[in-house]
C-alpha cells in the first residue's frame, strides 16, 4: 500500500496514461515478490492489487517531483530491502514465539524451585495449560477435528495430576443452587479441555498466517516438488519445536511430582521403622508375660489342636483373653476374644465364601470384629467378600508357626497385633 500511495503521487490526475516509470515500479515489485519463497501466487496478486488500488485511488492534481524520483529502481531497491529486513526480523520474532514458552509461564512454573509448597491459583495453572496449548498449534495440520493433534491431550493427562494438588481451590457460582460453591482443578476439567483446545486452534491460525503449508501447488513439476519439499520440512520442524517447547513446560512438573514421590517414599520408609519398632517391643513385652509365640509342630495337629494353638498364637499378639469355645454350637465361632470372634479352618482346601460370611454374620450380631484362619486357601468370592466386609483373613502354617495376612485386615492384625481396629 506504502508503494502504491508513492506511484499515485507521480501520476496526476490530468495524465491520462500511466507513466513508464510507475510501469516499471509495478513490475520491479512484482518481481521482488515473486522471488520471496514464502508467497504463493495468490498472496503475490493480492499484494499487487492492493498497490493497484492505492495506486488509483490517491492520484494527485499536480505531479509530485519528489514522488517521481522515488520509483525509480535504485530507491525502491533501497526502500524495500531495508522494509523486508525489518519485516524478516519482524517474521523470525514471531515464529520464534511458537517455538518456545511464553515467560510468563516460565515464571509460574519457577515457583516449584522453591522448598516451600507451591500453590497456584487456579488462573495460573490455566495460563501455563493454555500456553501447551498455544505450543500445540502448529500441530494441527488441516484444521478438521479428527485431525487434531494428540500432544495436548498426553500433556495435560501428564500435568493436571502433579497441578491439581498444587492448585488452590476456587470459588465459582453455581446456578443451579444460586450460591458459590468451593470447586478443585479436577472438577474444572471441561474448562479446561475447552481452553486448550480453543488456544491450538487460535495458534494453528497465526502460525499458518506465517508458514503456509497448504493451499495450491505451482503448477510446473519442478516447482511443485520444492514446495512439498518445504511444506514437509516445516512441517517436520513444527513437530519437533511444538515438543521441546511443550517438554519445557512438563520438566519442572516432573521434577517437582518426583521430589514430592521421594519425599512421600521417605516417610513411608520411616513410618515402617517406628511399626515395626513397635512391633518389637510388642513381642518383647508379650513374651515377658509369658504369651511366647506357640511353638512349631511339624507333625501338624488335629482339628482341636489346631483351634487351641491359635488361640496361643492370638494370646502372643496381644489378647491375652482369647479362650477356645466349646466343641459344638458354636456358631462357627472358635476362639472368643473380648473384640475378636475367631474361626479356625484347618483343612487344605479352599474356604468357601458361606464360611466366610457366616463367621461375618455371628461376629457382627456380637458386635466383634470377624477373623478367620485357614491352613489351606480361601476362594476367589470369599477374598472379595471379605475385603468389603471385612473380615480379617490370616493364613497360618502350625509345622513352620507362620502367619500371612490374606486381606488388609488380617496383614494388619500379624503385623500389629490383636488390639488393632479394622471396623467399628
Amino acid at each position: 500500500m506504502r508503494e502504491g500511495k508513492l506511484a499515485a503521487q507521480a501520476w496526476p490526475m490530468h495524465a491520462d496514461a500511466e507513466p513508464q516509470e510507475i510501469q516499471a515500479h509495478r513490475a520491479l515489485l512484482s518481481d521482488l515478490a515473486e522471488e520471496l519463497g514464502s508467497l504463493t501466487e495468490e498472496q503475490r496478486e493480492h499484494l499487487l492489487a492492493i498497490y493497484d488500488a492505492a495506486k488509483q485511488r490517491d492520484r494527485p492534481s499536480e505531479l509530485n517531483i519528489d514522488a517521481m524520483a522515488e520509483v525509480i529502481d535504485d530507491r525502491t531497491l533501497a526502500r524495500v530491502s531495508a522494509s523486508n529486513d525489518h519485516a524478516a526480523q519482524r517474521h523470525a520474532s514471531d515464529l520464534a514465539s511458537f517455538r518456545r514458552p511464553t515467560q510468563r509461564a516460565l515464571d509460574i512454573l519457577s515457583k516449584l524451585n522453591s522448598d516451600a509448597a507451591p500453590l497456584f491459583d487456579f488462573a495460573e495453572t490455566m495460563e501455563v495449560l493454555v500456553e501447551i496449548g498455544r505450543l500445540c498449534g502448529p500441530l494441527w495440520l488441516s484444521g478438521r477435528g479428527d485431525d487434531f493433534p494428540e500432544l495436548p491431550d498426553l500433556a495435560l493427562n501428564a500435568a493436571l495430576p502433579a497441578l491439581s494438588v498444587l492448585t488452590t481451590t476456587s470459588e465459582v457460582w453455581d446456578e443451579r443452587r444460586g450460591q458459590l460453591i468451593t470447586v478443585n482443578l479436577s472438577d474444572r476439567t471441561d474448562e479446561i479441555v475447552a481452553a486448550v483446545s480453543n488456544a491450538v486452534a487460535d495458534s494453528r491460525h497465526e502460525y499458518f498466517k506465517l508458514v503456509p503449508t497448504s493451499g495450491p501447488l505451482p503448477s510446473g513439476r519442478a516447482a511443485r516438488d520444492e514446495e512439498m519439499k518445504r511444506r514437509t520440512g516445516e512441517r517436520l520442524r513444527a513437530e519437533r519445536d511444538a515438543h521441546s517447547a511443550v517438554e519445557n513446560l512438563l520438566a519442572p512438573i516432573r521434577e517437582w511430582q518426583e521430589r514430592l514421590n521421594a519425599r512421600v517414599a521417605e516417610h513411608e520408609r520411616q513410618a515402617a521403622e517406628v511399626a515395626e519398632a513397635a512391633a518389637r517391643a510388642l513381642r518383647r513385652e508379650r513374651a515377658s508375660e509369658g504369651h511366647d509365640m506357640p511353638a512349631p509342630q511339624p507333625y501338624g495337629v488335629s482339628a482341636r489342636g489346631a483351634e487351641l494353638w491359635v488361640r496361643d498364637v492370638i494370646r502372643h499378639f496381644g489378647a491375652a483373653d482369647a479362650e477356645v469355645t466349646t466343641a459344638t454350637n458354636d456358631g462357627g465361632v472358635d476362639v472368643l476374644t473380648e473384640r475378636h470372634a475367631v474361626s479356625v479352618k484347618h483343612y487344605t482346601g479352599s474356604v468357601p465364601v458361606e464360611e466366610v460370611r457366616e463367621i461375618f454374620a455371628v461376629a457382627i450380631q456380637r458386635g466383634l470384629q470377624a477373623v478367620l484362619f485357614t491352613s489351606g486357601s480361601i476362594t476367589q468370592a470369599g477374598l472379595d467378600f471379605a475385603s468389603v466386609a471385612p473380615v480379617a483373613l490370616i493364613r497360618y502354617d502350625v509345622g513352620t508357626a507362620s502367619l500371612a495376612g490374606l486381606t488388609s485386615e488380617g496383614t494388619a492384625l500379624v503385623e500389629q497385633g490383636f488390639g488393632t481396629t479394622f471396623y467399628v
